[in-house]
């Protein structure tokens, strides 16, 4: 697939960013702390299933990051994470299932982002939900989120992916959808 990223990426993100609601006054070193996860990824889930193409962007007019899916040799917005510069704190805002979520939290002295936050279901009811994103020593970046049914109970994967770079993937800079990457074992997730 050939795109054309450098001009339409931008402005989709842009537009994505504002209608998030994320603060036009944007400090750039607190975008930095996510340069991390700009460009280009192939995204494999959990269990090592191809779950697609992704490209994020930084966007300084939006102040945030914008996650973009490739389907179709179309993009189009997947998840947004915008900066609450007052409070310095990382949000993250979307929809799920037809239920919303909203978390938030800091970039963490590991480099590792950690937000927290609530699913709120169409019916009203709110359960806790957790987020990281880090950046692994391989060049791969890590994205998880969990989920707390009960508060008696034990965190239950909701999403995770790892993300690798087309360029060091070993499936190929366009895997097919069969393709198997990396699996992230019982050690990335929980207490």
């Amino acid at each position: 697939m050939k795109f054309r990223i450098r001009t339409i990426v931008p402005a989709i993100a842009g537009s994505v960013l504002m209608a998030s609601g994320a603060s036009a006054q944007c400090d750039t070193s607190q975008l930095e702390e996510l340069a991390f996860v700009n460009g280009s990824w192939n995204a494999y889930a959990w269990d090592g299933s191809f779950a697609g193409q992704r490209y994020f962007v930084l966007d300084a007019d939006g102040c945030g990051a914008v996650e973009l899916a490739v389907e179709d040799e179309m993009f189009s917005p997947h998840r947004n994470l915008g900066l609450n510069s007052q409070e310095g704190l990382w949000i993250e805002r979307g929809i799920m299932d037809g239920a919303s979520v909203e978390m938030s939290g800091p970039l963490g002295a590991d480099g590792v982002l950690a937000m927290e936050g609530l699913l709120t279901e169409t019916d009203g009811r709110e359960m806790p939900v957790r987020a990281s994103w880090a950046a692994r020593d391989d060049g791969t970046m890590i994205h998880k989120q969990e989920i707390r049914y009960d508060s008696d109970r034990t965190w239950s994967i909701l999403r995770a992916y790892t993300y690798v770079r087309p360029g060091n993937d070993p499936n190929g800079a366009e895997p097919g959808m069969n393709a198997m990457g990396p699996e992230l074992g019982e050690d990335a997730f929980g207490d």
